[in-house]
């Protein structure tokens, strides 16, 4: 028990369990920012759901577990994103805002661990070449 114990708080670098909590509050945040996104961008792409006021959000949620050194909550945020993105089409005039995401936690994360920078180019890679869910722009 002891081991896992330890790889836990290694995997944590540092970070307390008692400001996970605080980690949460943050992530609300973000969705309150999605929300704010989300009514700016409707008009313009005539959706209820824009993927710009998803991937602004991320991209701040990506940014706080870096703030507190912590890769791997980052990384579950990120797949966050993933699973967010995965069946849901995007706009061409979006992809944009989809790179600006992915370069964002790819620079963010080139300072720290070799392991998060290969996960979160995995994810990048999965996202950019995946076209499947790529619609051209009416």
């Amino acid at each position: 028990m002891g081991f896992f114990k330890e790889i836990l708080m290694e995997g944590l670098n540092g970070l307390s369990i008692a400001s996970i909590k605080l980690y949460l509050f943050q992530l609300l945040l973000c969705g309150f920012l999605a929300i704010v996104t989300n009514f700016l961008f409707r008009r313009k792409y005539k959706r209820k759901i824009s993927f710009p006021s998803v991937s602004v959000a991320l991209s701040f949620g990506i940014l706080v577990p870096f703030v507190k050194y912590s890769t791997p909550l980052a990384i579950l945020t990120l797949g966050v994103l993933l699973l967010l993105s995965k069946g849901n089409s995007i706009k061409k005039p979006e992809l944009p805002y989809l790179l600006l995401t992915l370069l964002t936690v790819i620079a963010v994360s080139a300072g720290f661990y070799v392991f998060a920078t290969v996960g979160f180019t995995i994810g990048a890679v999965f996202l950019i070449l995946s076209d499947s869910f790529v619609e051209e722009s009416e």
